[in-house]
């Protein structure tokens, strides 16, 4: 029965004899030719690299946005970490400070040394400095969150200019962001 769909001049044996010929001899004494179908091929290859490169596109673009997502996300916490710690060592000085006012009198009644002042004076100090060293690292981590964001340039009448409140203050969001 299949045999009788593929008499010649059907349309199923035109079609296999059209597919023979585009991969090779039908056994009729045509000899082997394979003729490349170059009509569209050009343009489908085009098409396809084109599709590829939007895809590598996207996905890069996704990924950027992901990173820039993360490292906002990272440098909000450590500005909120160094705010914290910045609470926490200036609780420490005026601890110290009260301290020292504490051992000082002390001292004029008698009860303490010098070098118990002296102490506390030198732990003061170092409470102070490291007042210091945790403000600035503040401001850097303000500053990275600002560059972040994109929030460290302003405009103005000259161009961009870095401003004061650039350094010090923490970027506001912006409607429709």
């Amino acid at each position: 029965m299949a045999l009788k769909h593929l008499g010649e001049g059907s349309h199923a044996f035109v079609t296999l004899e059209r597919l023979s010929m585009m991969v090779g001899s039908t056994g009729r004494g045509k000899g082997n030719h394979y003729p490349y179908p170059t009509r569209g091929v050009a343009a489908d290859g085009t098409l396809a690299g084109s599709a590829a490169q939007l895809r590598r596109q996207q996905i890069s673009t996704a990924d950027l946005g992901r990173q820039i997502c993360t490292q906002l996300s990272v440098t909000a916490s450590e500005v909120t970490r160094n705010q914290q710690q910045l609470g926490l060592v200036d609780a420490a000085v005026v601890a110290y400070e009260q301290a020292l006012d504490v051992e000082q009198k002390k001292y004029r009644l008698g009860d303490a040394t010098l070098l118990d002042v002296m102490n506390m004076q030198d732990r003061l100090t170092e409470s102070r400095l490291q007042r210091i060293a945790t403000q600035l690292e503040l401001a850097s981590s303000v500053v990275q969150l600002r560059f972040e964001s994109g929030t460290l340039l302003s405009t103005g009448d000259p161009g961009f200019a870095v401003g004061r409140e650039s350094l010090t203050a923490l970027p506001t969001p912006r409607a429709g962001r």
